[in-house]
């Protein structure tokens, strides 16, 4: 349990720093003799704005990975028999990454500030082991 409020804990202080640092949120302060007042005023534009703007290069990988996988899918038709039964099982394989990549994404336009850094995160990551992926398998390819 103990630990579980520790991540809770380091999450939310990176949210906020980053939140803080990409402008998604101020913090303003009042003092008086009697009382100090601090308000928090979230900036939902800059937020929607920096989301709206990861998922379009989001979207923009995973095109390029389509036309990369379709390009193998044209290679496997002209291949020799044991070279396109390789190329076909590589395509399979990017494909259910792909897709796996794309679930991800789904998330992206109704994720929440409190969960962008993690589904940012796990987007990425889909993105670039299929492109790592790809890469690796095209060189064998080649």
């Amino acid at each position: 349990m103990r630990n579980l409020f520790i991540v809770l804990v380091l999450a939310a202080v990176a949210v906020g720093f980053v939140g803080y640092k990409r402008d998604w949120f101020k913090v303003s302060s009042t003092h008086d003799a009697n009382q100090n007042q601090y308000t928090v005023t979230v900036d939902k534009d800059t937020w929607t704005k920096d989301r709206d703007d990861f998922q379009k290069q989001a979207e923009v990988r995973l095109k390029e990975l389509d036309q990369s996988i379709d390009q193998l899918n044209e290679k496997a038709k002209d291949a020799t028999a044991d070279a396109k039964v390789s190329l076909n099982k590589t395509a399979e394989e990017l494909k259910k990454k792909r897709d796996a990549a794309a679930d991800e994404m789904k998330h992206l336009s109704t994720v929440t500030a409190e969960k962008w850094q993690e589904t940012k995160k796990r987007v990425g990551t889909a993105l670039d082991d299929l492109k790592a992926y790809y890469d690796s398998k095209v060189s064998h390819h080649n």
